[in-house]
């Protein structure tokens, strides 16, 4: 069997087999985006003050990130975070929340993250691959979108970065390189794999305030804050001395504080005017201007351009750098795929049951409410005539004005070739005008 085309549709013949010729639904690089429900991210009106998208991102599942955390502090105030959890602790005891509660959390508007399986240096350990995927997959499996991955420590290097977005995760905070009074992350960061953060021993409203602060004086961005248990001797006495003692703690009553004040951004008494509370996703999302794509293997290694004999292993490989593939869907009939097509989970065999076989897929985003979708549209320019071809497959042999080419490509072709078949468009009109 053999490949045609490039990345979007893959067709497979046999050898001594007729093929046939089939359109294909593709993601691609300038789709248009459809975007459903309600996104926590508000763009200012124009003339507003900068703003500064502000994360409270919580590490490790800790029970009392929901007893307090989210029950005493964030639903009371109508706000959201985001929960970077070890999958293999969740519903491990009675110190870590429960995949429910988690389920609670999401339902609320709260965004959940990976944090590895059991929180491990990724650089040391030797099965890094795993702890990345597995807490990933058993995240999925409990109907959970990780929107990205905390690094355990923050530890991170080039391989674990690879893996990670091997791993189909589109973005990776670390534990450093913000502090209060200066600049924070910029949106989008230099590094969609090693986002900044602000991650102290000790998390109060006062180093809170200067964090904000600073990010305003220093033209706004993102502050990603790095939270492990909350604590109060009033509601929790029993485990408060070791809640105390642990790194990244911080009391109940600062947490409201800090909420209170953000409430009132803008306002006496209030944060900077522009800062905004923001869940992860949401701050990915409104920096997020790439396109998921997929890559192709046949019996594991590059389809070839040649016919293949007998049973063909098919493996896909998605990518999405910033929101990261929340699934990729498939088919191989000829139809085109949708979010209710079979979902992509590992190598599928296509065997010689048919003459060709046509593989189709859609990769879905990571981020909630915010899915992809585009239509892969070659337009190519033969002599003086406009031909409109899909992946080099004759459709249209009708001769098309500059109007009409124009007001495709706007539509359908993506921006890369958009911007030279107008440069085309043009130079066609000025010939004609000699």
């Amino acid at each position: 069997m053999k490949r045609r085309g490039r990345a979007g549709m893959h067709r497979m013949s046999f050898a001594g087999t007729r093929t046939t010729r089939k359109r294909s639904l593709v993601s691609l690089a300038g789709a248009a985006a459809l975007v459903a429900g309600l996104i926590q991210f508000v763009a200012p009106p124009a003339g507003a003050a900068t703003q500064s998208l502000v994360s409270l991102t919580f590490d490790n599942n800790s029970i009392s990130q929901y007893n307090l955390g989210y029950l005493q502090a964030l639903q009371p105030h109508g706000a959201h975070a985001t929960f970077f959890v070890n999958s293999g602790t969740v519903s491990g005891s009675a110190s870590f929340m429960t995949w429910a509660q988690l389920s609670t959390l999401t339902g609320a508007g709260n965004d959940i993250g990976g944090k590895t399986v059991n929180a491990t240096n990724l650089t040391t350990d030797p099965n890094a691959t795993a702890q990345v995927c597995n807490d990933r997959t058993a995240i999925l499996q409990h109907g959970l979108t990780p929107v990205g991955l905390a690094y355990p420590g923050g530890t991170n290097n080039a391989t674990v970065q690879a893996i990670v977005k091997n791993c189909q995760y589109g973005n990776a905070r670390t534990a450093g390189g913000v502090s209060p009074g200066g600049a924070v992350e910029t949106l989008p960061p230099a590094n969609w794999f090693a986002t900044k953060a602000y991650a102290p021993s000790a998390v109060t409203f006062a180093n809170l305030q200067t964090l904000v602060n600073g990010a305003a004086s220093h033209g706004g961005g993102w502050a990603q804050i790095v939270i492990g248990k909350i604590c109060s001797q009033t509601l929790d006495p029993n485990n408060y001395s070791t809640c105390s003692a642990g790194s990244g703690h911080i009391e109940l009553a600062d947490l409201n504080a800090f909420l209170d004040w953000m409430a009132n951004a803008g306002q006496a008494g209030g944060a900077p005017a522009g800062a905004v509370l923001s869940t992860v996703g949401a701050a990915v999302a409104s920096a997020d201007t790439s396109t998921p794509t997929t890559t192709i293997a046949c019996n594991g290694s590059a389809c070839l351009d040649t016919p293949y004999t007998g049973v063909v292993s098919v493996t896909l490989s998605p990518t999405d750098t910033g929101s990261g593939v929340a699934s990729t869907h498939y088919t191989t009939d000829g139809s085109d795929p949708t979010v209710q097509s079979p979902t992509y989970t590992g190598a599928f065999n296509v065997n010689n049951a048919s003459s060709s076989t046509t593989v189709k897929r859609l990769q879905r985003r990571g981020v909630r409410h915010h899915s992809v979708y585009s239509v892969g549209d070659d337009h190519v320019l033969v002599g003086r005539r406009w031909w409109l071809r899909r992946r080099g497959h004759l459709l249209h042999d009708r001769r098309f004005d500059a109007y009409d080419v124009e007001h495709r490509l706007h539509r359908a072709v993506p921006a890369e070739h958009a911007r030279y078949l107008q440069r085309q468009v043009l130079l066609h009109r000025r010939r004609r005008q000699c």
